[in-house]
């Protein structure tokens, strides 16, 4: 979705959009005494970044735009225990983009590590 933000005082506008179309594999594995390990990878080949500024005072009907194409990837391990109908999981997950040229650059990195416990119907 397109996030849009300008300063109060002034007509200025700034809007910026990041389009992903994605790519994923995933392998489950058994690792051993009731444990299972989920590998999952997610890709963005063709994600398109672009920032678009609108100074109508300075230049107007004229907008200041920048595009970005990059490779966008995000590995996700997560490590699963059932002990009959609860499931514990640890997770670990990981993001990063790379620009395909020095002219259009766009850096997105994320982090995460995330704890989560259910019951289920077996």
């Amino acid at each position: 979705p397109s996030i849009e933000a300008s300063i109060v005082y002034t007509r200025e506008t700034t809007i910026s959009e990041v389009h992903e179309v994605f790519v994923a594999a995933e392998r489950s594995v058994d690792a051993g005494r009731g444990w299972r390990a989920d590998l999952s990878v997610t890709a963005a080949p063709t994600t398109l970044a672009r920032l678009a500024t609108k100074l109508p005072d300075k230049y107007p009907d004229r907008d200041i735009v920048f595009i970005a194409n990059v490779l966008s990837v995000s590995p996700r391990l997560a490590l699963i225990h059932e002990i009959g109908r609860l499931a514990v999981e640890v997770a670990l997950e990981c993001g990063r983009t790379w620009s395909y040229r020095s002219a259009g650059q766009f850096a997105r990195s994320a982090l995460g590590i995330g704890v989560q416990a259910g019951v289920g119907r077996r």
